[in-house]
């Protein structure tokens, strides 16, 4: 096993296209250094590009056909279900594969796991916490030092920051901020304080910037320097570790919303939950948001949220400007943002084709929100691919598929209510650094989202599992310690064109 440190910096949502320029005109020079000193190249995302299954493929090596976290929402037994790691992650995870090796961890704001796993060091959890939820450590021994230190650790933004920037923008990229440095903080302390061979903190703050702050240029610079300080930081100090950067998806501006269930609606294939609760709570004005605040408020939220039905809580509107969707009524749904479109009628099956085709062409007043469209079995493979939507479309530049039912097929989304001016894009980034790094080299061909976790075993001299999709690139490392690369086996020649197509169609994802 190799004794060298390795660093594994998560930036959620990081793209190139925010990156580069803020580096040519001078503003992070560490970025700079790395990108100079070390490789890069774009890290494809998953299908859906989105935040569970991109990091469960990164933290697995796997496509999420196999390792079963396919979106936030998935299909089980013809009910859709709310995703949980715990429940649904199929594979084990690269913190339970180091602890087997007893490879000394430190996992910092984690974002696809919960409750945290019992590993060798110490796991904080993230995105994937409960809110009010303090089972966020393990082992739970660590929190009032984490607590200390971070001045109050937050697992994610506080519910209903979506108001505080809207009310000010300034506070809110505060609040946004103040997330950032309790995650650089408590890093730093657990980092120096606790022995560690792998040291992994996953920043998620610049997803939820990007996504409101996208073309405020003051903002985005602000918080990327805060990181890029960090990152000096950490190079000054671990002048022998090897560090890796990478992200789940990229992100593109927001400027139009093609409200794909509300198209769907008008063709007879979703369905309104227009039930008796909506009604009361429409009629007195009762959003999600508002009810969730209150129950927090209350203290009830977390018994309540675990004894709710999932249809109990679909019939709860989520603004003042949407309707809710009935799930096993329709026939046709698209349950989550960018996500994928799920047929529930059998007969529909047959005809996927067929609309697959259809939504490919659609176009409204000459804009065609659409750029391409894949069947699943184009994009993933597994024995859980079944969870997964049928149909995946990747929008446009500039453009989201949104899951809202609204009183339009394609605008702004301010007209909605919606605040936001950035959306995930298939092209996050992946940047590697350090002693055993070749030096100014941009690879020529995308790394994928499940390449990370075995090159990960491989830097730490740990033989990587045969059912993982990712291969270890050999042109990221400096002559005289190149990898020795393990082969994909196919069973036979049809398997072997199958996953050369499949590969072709991901690589595709690079220009979009």
């Amino acid at each position: 096993m190799s004794k060298r440190k390795l660093i594994l910096i998560g930036i959620d949502g990081c793209t190139f296209k925010i990156l580069k320029p803020l580096i040519n005109d001078g503003y992070l020079p560490t970025f700079s250094e790395i990108l100079k000193e070390g490789c890069h190249t774009t890290l494809i995302s998953t299908l859906p590009f989105n935040t569970l299954p991109a990091w469960t493929s990164i933290f697995t090596g796997v496509n999420p056909g196999k390792h079963g976290i396919t979106d936030f929402i998935i299909r089980e037994d013809g009910q859709y279900e709310v995703v949980n790691s715990r429940r649904h992650r199929m594979v084990d995870s690269l913190w339970t594969i180091l602890s087997r090796h007893n490879v000394e961890q430190i996992v910092i704001n984690e974002p696809v796991t919960f409750p945290p796993e019992k590993i060798k060091g110490i796991m904080l959890t993230g995105f994937s916490t409960p809110p009010q939820n303090r089972n966020f450590a393990y082992p739970a021994s660590i929190i009032d030092e984490v607590e200390k230190v971070s001045h109050g650790y937050w697992p994610d933004l506080p519910f209903g920051f979506e108001k505080v920037i809207a009310e000010n923008k300034n506070k809110g990229f505060q609040l946004i901020s103040e997330f950032a440095e309790k995650i650089i903080k408590t890093t730093k302390y657990l980092s120096k304080s606790y022995d560690w061979q792998l040291l992994a903190s996953i920043i998620t703050s610049t997803d939820r910037l990007q996504h409101f702050y996208f073309n405020d240029f003051k903002h985005i610079s602000s918080h990327y320097q805060l990181l890029d300080n960090f990152l000096n930081e950490i190079i000054s100090k671990e002048t022998e570790a090897n560090i890796l950067i990478v992200s789940d998806h990229g992100f593109g501006p927001l400027e139009k919303c093609f409200y794909i269930n509300t198209w769907l609606r008008d063709q007879n294939l979703v369905a309104e939950n227009r039930n008796l609760l909506n009604a009361i709570l429409s009629k007195f004005r009762i959003t999600y948001s508002k009810l969730v605040s209150t129950l927090m408020k209350l203290k009830l939220y977390n018994f309540l949220a675990k004894i709710t039905p999932l249809s109990v809580k679909r019939s709860i509107p989520m603004d003042d400007y949407t309707s809710p969707i009935h799930f096993t009524d329709s026939k046709v749904l698209y349950p989550s943002i960018n996500g994928g479109l799920f047929i529930n009628n059998p007969n529909l099956n047959k005809n996927a084709l067929k609309l697959l085709e259809a939504l490919s062409t659609l176009t409204f007043n000459g804009e065609k929100p659409i750029e391409r469209a894949y069947l699943r079995k184009e994009v993933l493979w597994g024995p859980y691919t079944y969870r997964a939507a049928d149909i995946y479309l990747i929008p446009k530049y500039g453009y989201e598929i949104s899951p809202r039912l609204t009183s339009s097929y394609l605008s702004a989304p301010s007209k909605f209510g919606d605040i936001r001016s950035g959306t995930h894009r298939p092209a996050g980034v992946f940047i590697a650094y350090g002693p055993d790094i070749c030096r100014g080299v941009k690879l020529k061909e995308p790394l994928f989202t499940w390449d990370i976790a075995p090159l990960i075993l491989h830097m730490l001299g740990l033989p990587i599992p045969n059912y993982m999709d990712g291969c270890v690139r050999k042109e990221i490392f400096k002559k005289g310690s190149k990898p020795a690369v393990r082969p994909i086996k196919y069973e036979n020649v049809t398997e072997h064109k199958r996953i050369k197509t499949r590969l072709k169609t991901l690589r595709e994802r690079r220009s979009i």
